[in-house]
């Protein structure tokens, strides 16, 4: 003959929010429970004395039946009365009569007066954002169009990188060109003598009365050039005054310092003749000008000595 299960003590809980029990019905007055709100739930029954009670709510069977109803801490606890702070973790309704059960330092207990319905905080999902949309119905196959902007910039970038590439070629071949026509210059005669040799064969027409004046000092300047390329082997001869100089200050310093004035002077006087009314003695002038820089050049250059 077995034994038959020992019966649970039971007690009487009320649901209370610092609201005061409506004496006609014995039921608390509250608001619509939501998940997550607070509540004070008091008990009535034989409890004992403890300094530090454990407490604990299950709901029916299963892992999560503690979680429908959650004791957050103690309030107090009389041998008749237990108060806890209660909260629910789950959306959930309790039929009248379902039992719970409240474990208090490992004593069980039971109460079948408790109810309540407890809704999200939410509300109702269709009441806030309306019918669930429906989905898109399929479209396809798509029809992407031709990238023409991308064509467009990559023919661009390609015609920018073409055309820099083509610029810099020019620019290498063309230096490479005048250096080799600096050097074609060079005749049996040293450059020093060339110039003299074609400087004389000027003087001699100029004696002429029907001389060209203006020719006279483009010839003289084109004599001038060719000994600077040929004495210092760099296109003096289609290059600016300016590159003129510069190179010469970057590779022959020392004649640069002491004739700079009189560079200059030359490249000045080039220019101004050719624009203005000039007689047979300016062209005298440019001449004895022109000989008087060769001439030092070359003294110093026989002093610096020659490769």
């Amino acid at each position: 003959m077995s034994d038959a299960p020992k019966e649970l003590p039971e007690i009487q809980c009320l649901f209370r929010k610092d609201l005061s029990i409506d004496e006609s019905n014995g039921t608390t007055q509250l608001p619509p429970m939501t998940v997550g709100e607070t509540y004070i739930l008091d008990c009535e029954g034989e409890f004992g004395e403890s300094e530090k009670p454990s407490v604990q709510i299950d709901i029916g069977e299963g892992e999560y039946s503690r979680y429908f109803l959650y004791p957050l801490k103690t309030l107090s606890l009389t041998p008749q009365k237990l108060s806890l702070e209660v909260t629910f973790y789950q959306v959930a309704e309790l039929p009248p009569g379902t039992p719970i059960t409240l474990t208090v330092n490992d004593q069980k207990y039971i109460s079948k007066n408790l109810t309540w319905k407890v809704d999200s905080v939410l509300g109702d999902l269709k009441e806030v954002v309306g019918e669930p949309p429906k989905p898109f119905p399929l479209c396809g196959p798509i029809e992407i169009g031709f990238p023409w902007m991308f064509l467009f910039y990559t023919i661009a970038l390609f015609l920018v990188v073409v055309g820099f590439v083509s610029f810099v070629v020019f620019r290498v071949n063309r230096r490479r060109r005048h250096f080799a026509e600096a050097k074609e210059f060079k005749t049996a005669r040293s450059s020093y003598d060339e110039f003299y040799y074609q400087v004389r064969k000027l003087e001699k027409r100029n004696s002429v009365d029907d001389i060209d004046v203006q020719k006279f000092v483009e010839e003289i300047e084109v004599c001038f050039r060719r000994f600077l390329a040929t004495e210092f082997e760099f296109p003096a001869h289609v290059w600016s005054q300016a590159k003129v100089l510069a190179r010469l200050k970057s590779r022959e310093r020392k004649i640069f310092n002491q004739l700079s004035d009189s560079l200059k002077r030359s490249f000045r006087e080039f220019r101004a003749l050719k624009v203005k009314n000039i007689s047979r003695e300016d062209c005298s002038d440019l001449s004895e000008l022109c000989k008087d820089v060769v001439a030092r050049i070359e003294k110093m250059r026989d002093k610096k000595g020659r490769l």
